[in-house]
């Protein structure tokens, strides 16, 4: 199955696009997206194991199941603040 996937403001600028388009085995969950990501950009793995998934606008846990045509995002965490 193909999922599309958004990418915040610093994977999509270390990627070179804001989007990308990822081919998972069916059944599949977040922890499979993550790793089809890594082997595709390996240069990326910090970043893309470190990612908050957001899935239809909530944040899912590795094992959260994969389906076709849902909104799914990859959040950088940023620290700061006091």
């Amino acid at each position: 199955m193909q999922i599309n996937v958004r990418l915040s403001g610093d994977l999509a600028r270390t990627m070179g696009r804001p989007r990308v388009t990822v081919t998972v085995a069916e059944p599949a969950i977040v922890a499979d997206l993550v790793a089809a990501l890594v082997v595709a950009y390996p240069q990326e793995e910090p970043a893309l194991t470190r990612a908050i998934v957001v899935v239809d606008g909530r944040h899912t846990g590795p094992n959260h199941p994969l389906e076709s045509n849902r909104n799914v995002a990859l959040l950088t965490p940023i620290a700061g603040g006091c």
